[in-house]
């Protein structure tokens, strides 16, 4: 689909990204969740507290602190195009 420069981009669903996402052979697991029309995560909550995630791309989102920080989530979706798997420092994480 080909959009006008003019036009906004439709806006995502974020309730697609959102879930459990246990490691793929591991124990661990996080969870990404909404809150008030954004998407937050308790993965390094030590570093990155109350920091919503931004889209940066169709498939990504990157959490970001004030000093330039960053952690860069990809999803990979299913043939059903729903988010399936999410890649995260070179580890695969399996939504439930």
């Amino acid at each position: 689909m080909v959009l006008p420069a003019f036009a906004e981009s439709p806006l995502p669903d974020l309730q697609q990204y959102a879930g459990t996402y246990p490691l793929g052979g591991g124990k661990a697991s996080f969870r990404i969740y909404q809150k008030e029309g954004k998407l937050y995560t308790i993965y390094l909550t030590d570093i990155f507290a109350d920091t919503a995630l931004k889209f940066s791309e169709n498939t990504a989102l990157i959490l970001e602190d004030q000093t330039g920080i960053s952690v860069r989530f990809e999803f990979m979706r299913d043939r059903k195009r729903k988010v399936s798997l999410l890649n995260l420092n070179q580890l695969m994480w399996k939504k439930d």
